[in-house]
């Protein structure tokens, strides 16, 4: 977050630092907050130079209010609530096109596979599900395959997809809008026949 009323500041050097930080760190939501007359050019700065998945939003709050807070968490919120109907929309649209999996197996099988992708699941605390996994972060299975240890699903899913620096997204149990059993993977390369499967047909 950054006051555009510290006269310590320029609006350049605001621009540059928030743009060094969404480089470096991938920031997907810059929030302003400051003064009325400075805080929209800055915005409008902001927006031409960083990524476009970088979203940029203006607070009303002043950086000493006692809203500021519960401002960022709303403004936080929504942004998230926004991505994860982006996310679940594209998954329906590739699914169709066979570019999909879903269910626990097929989305195994994809993160076995080795292919580029992203992981959306839900994670539920009391999801019983287990699956086995071994060093290499391609070695996951429903069955267990030699020397393998046993974990939760969604843990042995998730470690998969980080390990081989994929994108997690996890998302909400949203019955027929999200994947079938709580978790899916998207692919970024179109998949062989052989990925393009599904647990729920």
């Amino acid at each position: 977050m950054a006051d555009p009323h510290d006269d310590g500041l320029n609006f350049d050097a605001i621009v540059a630092a928030c743009r060094g930080l969404a480089l470096a760190h991938d920031v997907r939501l810059v929030a302003i907050a400051g003064d009325p007359s400075s805080r929209g050019a800055v915005a409008d700065r902001l927006a031409d130079a960083l990524p476009v998945t970088a979203l940029v939003r203006t607070l009303e709050s002043s950086p000493e209010a006692d809203t500021l807070g519960d401002e960022v968490v709303r403004l936080v919120a929504d942004h998230v609530a926004r991505a994860t109907v982006d996310v679940l929309r594209e998954f329906r649209f590739l699914l169709m096109n066979g570019l999909a999996a879903q269910g626990a197996e097929a989305t195994l099988v994809a993160l076995a596979s080795g292919a580029a992708g992203r992981l959306i699941v839900h994670d539920a605390p009391e999801d019983p599900r287990r699956a086995f996994w071994a060093s290499d972060p391609r070695a996951v299975s429903i069955e267990q395959t030699g020397a393998m240890s046993s974990g939760r699903l969604v843990d042995v899913a998730i470690r998969s997809a980080l390990l081989q620096q994929m994108e997690v997204r996890i998302v909400p149990s949203t019955g027929d809008t999200g994947p079938a059993e709580n978790i899916g993977f998207l692919f970024v390369d179109p998949p062989s026949s052989s990925h393009a499967i599904s647990d729920a047909g």
